[in-house]
């Protein structure tokens, strides 16, 4: 849940500490999150990124061997990285939260972190309740 005049990027390494308490295989992310330091971040937790690189993206380390891999690996097969990383899971998600924010508009009501976060999940679970009983 960020503004929607911050950048992405930045963001990785609060929002990956905010879910310690998970174990991720697989982060998914778009181009916005190329950078050496999101590739890094995502190793630390043991998972594997699922970050698409930019076209020009050149295969030095410089820092981040995480991502010299996904470069080596997007420019062999393309297609067999997607399918190893399973970057259509990416596609669903998106498709759950603009559903969300058609349902329920794009914007919370609550002012405090701790209410948007209540309000995000009383807002999944309405979601959840409109949608599967069909």
């Amino acid at each position: 849940m960020t503004t929607g005049s911050s950048h992405d990027a930045p963001l990785l390494k609060p929002i990956i500490n905010q879910m310690k308490w998970m174990k991720f295989e697989i982060i998914l992310a778009d181009k916005g999150y190329d950078s050496r330091e999101c590739f890094n971040e995502i190793a630390k937790q043991q998972a594997i990124p699922g970050i698409p690189v930019r076209k020009n993206a050149t295969p030095h380390a410089k820092g981040s061997y995480p991502r010299k891999k996904a470069v080596i690996a997007q420019r062999e097969n393309y297609e067999e990285w997607k399918t190893h990383v399973q970057f259509q899971m990416r596609c669903i998600v998106e498709c759950i939260f603009s559903g969300l924010k058609r349902r329920f508009g794009e914007y919370f009501f609550s002012r405090t972190d701790q209410n948007r976060t209540i309000e995000m999940w009383l807002r999944t679970i309405m979601w959840n309740v409109l949608i599967y009983p069909r």
